[in-house]
Parts: structure tokens; C-alpha cells; sequence
């Protein structure tokens, strides 16, 4: 199998695979299967040491300006 060198693979334990796992409609109105917001920043977080700075800081602060953002959930996911 042949990586790209600008992909980085992750890989999370199989019982937290479907964890905030949600579907979206693309703007070509496809079905894509896509990680919550909330997922997306316990992953970020666990991913800290392995990413750029800045990248890492605008994420958490974008999420923590967002109106719709769930904290319970995101407590929640961040005990997987």
C-alpha cells in the first residue's frame, strides 16, 4: 500500500470508532460520514504533542467562541 507522505494515519481503539460519528450532506448534496465537533476536539487534544501549535491553539479557540457547542458531550467523549 502506498502512503502519501503528507497523510498522517490515525488510529483510535475499535469500541470508540462510532463515537460522535454523525452524517452531512456535502455541497453536492453526497451523504459523507464525518465526526461531531466534539470528537474532532477530544481527538485534536489527544493529537497535541504530534501537530503544529497554532493549528492546535485556533482549534480550541474557535470551538470555545462556537454558540452551538455541547460541553457535556464534549466531557463526556473526552472520559473514552
Amino acid at each position: 500500500m502506498r502512503q502519501d507522505k503528507n497523510v498522517v494515519l490515525h488510529y483510535v481503539k475499535r469500541e470508540i470508532l462510532n463515537l460522535g460519528l454523525t452524517t452531512i450532506d456535502s455541497p453536492f448534496g453526497m451523504k459523507i460520514r464525518t465526526y461531531d465537533i466534539e470528537r474532532t476536539i477530544c481527538d485534536i487534544i489527544k493529537a497535541r504533542k504530534h501537530m503544529d501549535k497554532e493549528i492546535f491553539t485556533k482549534a480550541l479557540q474557535r470551538y470555545s467562541k462556537m454558540k452551538n457547542k455541547d460541553l457535556l458531550k464534549l466531557m463526556k467523549y473526552a472520559k473514552n
